[in-house]
């Protein structure tokens, strides 16, 4: 997934050649130019937001607010430096201890010892800098393999229009867009979210995409469909991974849609102004051993348009901590009647991009626009 994330473009990450030793930047002008990045004070704001929310628990978070500012400073500065250490390796949190000493010795009038635990220091950051660079290396690895299994245009399908979009939150997402055709005439489509963010959310994903893919073709029927899916996820014994799913089934030319939700969220009909909201459906995939599902017909008239999202259009927050809400949503929604479903999936982009700007996001993003059009002769 790219951070576009669009799998109806062709958009994919790029291999770059290796750079010219002659046109590389210095580290004293590429230092100066990110100095004078229009968002440097914005991006270290959050930066620091980031590793305040990472390093201290809600508890601490709730002792420092009842604290004057001086000690809440003290305390905040003391507990960030203890949670860091904790989470060293047992051999770097040594060479910690050795540059603690070093340093005290420094203090008694030895600049070579001070030097010293300088030195150590700068040890112990480059090494864990060494394993951050190379676990980004294989979360970009990891993308290059995610974007390889994502769709890279929208289906194009007899009496439909459709628009799918998915954005991760990292590098790789927890979030599933996807679509299969199943046989001439008809057009099976998926949108999934993981509980979780982050690489385990993406191999549980992966996971899942396989065995959909799978099971869809040679499925009895969609309750079944969605329980054979609950029983392997279960089967797997992932249980705090589990899946909210959503898929449904076009015929070609015809309006009348199959879908069966499996605890993901309601899918919304627009049609000439008005809204409506349908059902969640069952239990998610793979949170409860015995599962049952039924399946959902949803019958769409021309120029009606079905919109199906994950909880990370919702659940957004700007940097003010709003969130972008169901009642935001419903309006929005509300305004696209008319829309084609490009025009509806960009309309609904543009708002949220809007709504968020800057913040970074907490979660994941998918969107599915489906527009019924005239039946073809």
């Amino acid at each position: 997934m790219s951070p576009q994330g669009n799998p109806g473009s062709s958009e994919r990450p790029r291999s770059s050649a290796a750079p010219d030793e002659t046109s590389e930047p210095g580290l004293g002008s590429t230092l100066w130019n990110d100095l004078k990045e229009a968002d440097f004070q914005e991006s270290l704001q959050q930066d620091l937001q980031d590793v305040y929310d990472f390093y201290l628990d809600q508890d601490s978070r709730s002792r420092l607010g009842g604290m004057s500012r001086g000690a809440r400073a003290l305390h905040m500065t003391l507990w960030l430096v203890k949670s860091s250490i904790l989470r060293l390796s047992p051999a770097r949190r040594g060479l910690i201890l050795v540059s603690a000493v070093l340093f005290c010795w420094g203090f008694a009038g030895s600049t070579a010892a001070h030097l010293s635990g300088y030195a150590v220091l700068a040890l112990v950051l480059l090494l864990e800098l060494k394993d951050k660079l190379l676990a980004q290396n294989e979360l970009e690895t990891g993308r290059t393999v995610q974007l390889a299994l994502m769709p890279t245009d929208n289906p194009s399908f007899a009496g439909w229009e459709t628009w799918l979009y998915t954005r991760p939150s990292r590098v790789v997402g927890g979030d599933l867009v996807d679509y299969l055709q199943i046989r001439d005439n008809k057009l099976g489509i998926a949108i999934g979210d993981v509980a979780g963010k982050g690489l385990g959310a993406a191999l549980v994903m992966t996971r899942l995409q396989s065995m959909l893919r799978a099971i869809a073709p040679r499925k009895q029927s969609l309750p079944e469909f969605a329980a054979t899916l609950n029983e392997l996820l279960r089967r797997d014994e992932m249980p705090s991974h589990f899946v909210s799913l959503a898929y449904l089934e076009l015929e070609a030319n015809a309006g009348r849609v199959r879908l069966v939700n499996a605890g993901h969220m309601p899918p919304v009909v627009i049609r000439h102004g008005s809204v409506k909201v349908l059902d969640k459906g069952g239990p998610a995939l793979g949170l409860l051993d015995k599962a049952s599902y039924s399946v959902q017909f949803v019958d769409l008239l021309p120029g009606d348009l079905l919109l199906l999202y994950s909880d990370g259009l919702t659940e957004a927050r700007n940097d003010k901590g709003t969130f972008f809400g169901d009642e935001r949503l419903m309006r929005l929604v509300g305004t696209m009647d008319g829309l084609s479903a490009n025009g509806a999936g960009k309309r609904m982009l543009a708002a949220y991009n809007a709504f968020v700007q800057r913040a970074r996001p907490a979660d994941d993003l998918s969107l599915v626009f489906l527009r019924r059009l005239q039946p073809e002769l």
